[in-house]
């Protein structure tokens, strides 16, 4: 079948046919909707962890970046979107950051980090070419006021030239929210600003909740646990019928942690037709012309 990641970011940079022309002093201008005073971003337990320090520094400098793993078509190799990953600085592009993420939350500083990685994500894929898509992760925490985190997005998209229409926004359903049609009516304010929507980390648990809602995402993103058990049964049919509602125009599911050929081969029989994982390419850092670098591709020599 061929699935080389060599093979994939070469499909992943031939994409690219145009360059989005960047302000001459390098300054994208885009504003923040939040406050990010000194004030606002007081650590209150500098030494419960070393991710603290970490994000002290990033929050009062900025230093956070922003990596891109390619959503490939399976068939084909064709990458049809990819996810933004923020990293704070000096921490790999396939580093973990959990812990990262885990803390602003307990430090009551999550959405100052959020809109941080928002615009690390847009200014960092101003070279995307047109055709694929941009996910962008939702922090669940801005449901709360879906209808104003929506609009400050809608300003972020277009200070960075980026139609909302290329935009996907993706979140995983908080245990708060009961069940898909009440996350979709959480979501409806980022629709109707001209943005898709996608809901990962979904398994066959989440298909009553699915098939229950009228209102349907765009996409639904399988987990790493529903994907890795596709030789199970019951996991199988579930990835089957959720490829066959996909055919009928329901959401069009991807296959995320694909990292092996067998992985793959299974998802393509499935009849799932787009996935992300290690094996299609680890996240990286996108040039101004809006290639992967070629730096990060698994199995070559780094500098």
């Amino acid at each position: 079948m061929g699935w080389t990641p060599n093979a994939v970011f070469s499909n992943t940079n031939a994409v690219v046919t145009e360059r989005r022309r960047r302000p001459a002093n390098g300054d994208h201008g885009v504003g923040s909707g939040w406050s990010t005073s000194t004030e606002a971003l007081t650590i209150k337990n500098r030494g419960a962890s070393n991710w603290n320090g970490v994000l002290a520094r990033v929050l009062t400098r900025q230093h956070v970046r922003a990596v891109y793993q390619p959503i490939v078509r399976l068939i084909g190799h064709h990458v049809t979107g990819y996810e933004a990953l923020a990293r704070p600085a000096n921490v790999a592009d396939d580093g973990s950051v959990d812990e990262f993420f885990r803390t602003a939350r307990q430090e009551g500083v999550i959405r100052d980090l959020d809109w941080l990685c928002r615009r690390a994500a847009l200014d960092g894929a101003r070279g995307m070419a047109p055709g694929p898509f941009l996910s962008l992760n939702l922090n669940p925490d801005a449901l709360q006021n879906a209808d104003a985190d929506a609009e400050a997005l809608l300003q972020l998209l277009e200070a960075a030239d980026r139609p909302a229409a290329t935009v996907v926004v993706e979140v995983v359903r908080p245990p708060s929210v009961v069940d898909v049609a009440a996350l979709m009516q959480l979501l409806a304010p980022y629709r109707q600003r001209g943005a898709r929507l996608a809901i990962a980390g979904v398994d066959v648990s989440e298909e009553p909740f699915l098939l229950a809602s009228a209102d349907q995402p765009d996409f639904i993103k399988l987990s790493r646990p529903a994907v890795a058990a596709l030789e199970e049964p019951a996991a199988r049919a579930f990835a089957e019928r959720c490829a066959q509602r996909a055919a009928q125009g329901g959401p069009v599911p991807i296959a995320e942690g694909i990292e092996l050929e067998s992985m793959a081969r299974l998802v393509v029989a499935s009849g799932i037709q787009l996935g992300q994982g290690y094996l299609l390419g680890r996240p990286a850092a996108m040039d101004r012309e809006g290639r992967l670098r070629a730096a990060d591709v698994p199995g070559e020599a780094t500098a």
